[in-house]
């Protein structure tokens, strides 16, 4: 059985170490986490999966992302 790759996005943040423990963790539990709606048997593809509702001939458009200044 081939193994599917999934993406894993992780914050810049982090400290190397805790980024390494990270990664050690999802690792190691990797058969209890859930990478794809299939999966998630109970979950209701309703409530999960995003819908845009969109009037036809009108072509969706993208805002700017919002950048915040912490500190």
């Amino acid at each position: 059985m081939e193994e599917e790759l999934c993406s894993i996005y992780i914050s810049v943040i982090l400290m190397p170490k805790e980024e390494e423990e990270y990664f050690k963790l999802l690792s190691e539990y990797r058969d209890v986490f859930v990478w794809i709606y299939k999966e998630m048997l109970e979950l209701n593809t309703k409530v999960a999966a995003h819908n845009l509702s969109i009037k036809k001939g009108i072509s969706p458009k993208k805002k700017p992302q919002r950048r915040f200044i912490l500190g």
